[in-house]
């Protein structure tokens, strides 16, 4: 256990974790930070091969999100914490696959909006996208975010003080990192370093 983990602290100091479980799927882990004691986990998605290139965001209520890969369907799927106790969990399907099978990294960031954004891999196409949840549709848009050749494996995502998203990512291609921004409306994209930039992780 303990395979593609991501961790979070809320604003009462509790830590969160996701990662994959022994029995290949999605567990949740916490234990607050201030107090100690022991973790506490729960498994929250399983009956496939799941819970792999997780990525954890809290919202402005402390309730976790995990974006994650289920391996048995090679798809982009979603969970969040739907009620106050440890088996409270709703997941939803975010990217099927049907345009190409996903793969290789996940990253979830939330606004101040409480707007979830993601972005990941499309292995097939070797494409980065992105995903966001339009509030008016309640529907998920996904569009690619870099086609440029074989990119967007391991994308680390993250959001500034402006809601403004940045994303550093691997070009496989080229065996070079990758940076693209977000200004509110349009995306930038440049080489960060082209010595290499495999699994980045970016905050601010």
């Amino acid at each position: 256990a303990g395979m593609y983990s991501s961790l979070e602290i809320d604003s009462n100091d509790v830590i969160h974790v996701s990662y994959g479980g022994r029995n290949q799927d999605l567990k949740h882990a916490t234990k607050s930070a201030a107090s100690g004691g022991t973790w506490s986990d729960y498994t929250v998605d399983w009956g496939s091969i799941t819970g792999e290139w997780t990525s954890i965001a809290l919202d402005s209520n402390n309730k976790p999100w995990i974006s994650y890969v289920s391996e048995t369907f090679d798809r982009l799927e979603l969970a969040h914490k739907s009620g106050s106790s440890s088996s409270s969990w709703s997941d939803s399907i975010i990217d099927s696959g049907s345009s190409g099978d996903i793969d290789d990294g996940t990253s979830i960031a939330i606004d101040s909006n409480d707007a979830k954004h993601i972005v990941y891999y499309d292995e097939d196409n070797g494409d980065l996208r992105y995903a966001d949840y339009n509030t008016q549709t309640n529907l998920w848009q996904k569009t690619v975010l870099d086609n440029s050749g074989d990119v967007g494996k391991y994308p680390s995502l993250a959001i500034d003080s402006l809601d403004n998203l940045h994303v550093a990512y691997y070009d496989n291609g080229n065996q070079r990192l990758k940076y693209a921004h977000h200004n509110g409306t349009s995306w930038a994209i440049s080489t960060l370093d082209e010595s290499g930039g495999m699994y980045p992780s970016i905050t601010i």
